[in-house]
């Protein structure tokens, strides 16, 4: 009987074990992926899309003046982002203690103070930066 189950005309997904059933679920899987549906709105000639036209580059450049401008328009919005506002806090209390003397002990565990304000001022350097970037 096990003899003549192995060798067998049927694929390793027509015989009934726990390999078929894995092998016909990832095919099944796969071929799921690789299928898209498109409404009739999103086809080239009738989607309502507005297709960019000019230079990519162009583009970009006159995106990004427009989001600066709408920043600079409105400044105070930089106060309420939670990610600036926690890395100038952290910025004003190392400035505030950049000049305390410290121990060697007390040194060691929180750090030397003119370190941690030029690690404070990078700090928030960067993450300013990387909101007018991103804004």
């Amino acid at each position: 009987m096990i003899e003549s189950n192995r060798i067998t005309d049927r694929s390793a997904t027509g015989t009934l074990n726990i390999f078929g059933d894995v092998f016909r679920f990832m095919r099944y899987l796969k071929i799921r992926q690789r299928i898209v549906s498109r409404s009739i709105d999103s086809y080239s000639r009738l989607s309502s899309r507005f297709t960019p036209v000019g230079k990519l580059q162009e583009r970009l450049k006159n995106e990004r003046q427009e989001k600066f401008k709408n920043w600079y328009k409105t400044p105070l919005e930089i106060r309420f982002n939670e990610k600036l506002n926690k890395r100038f806090e952290q910025f004003v209390n190392a400035r505030e203690d950049r000049e305390k003397q410290r121990g060697k002990f007390v040194a060691f565990f929180i750090g030397d103070p003119q370190e941690n304000y030029k690690n404070t001022t990078y700090d928030l350097t960067l993450e300013v930066l990387l909101f007018l970037y991103n804004y």
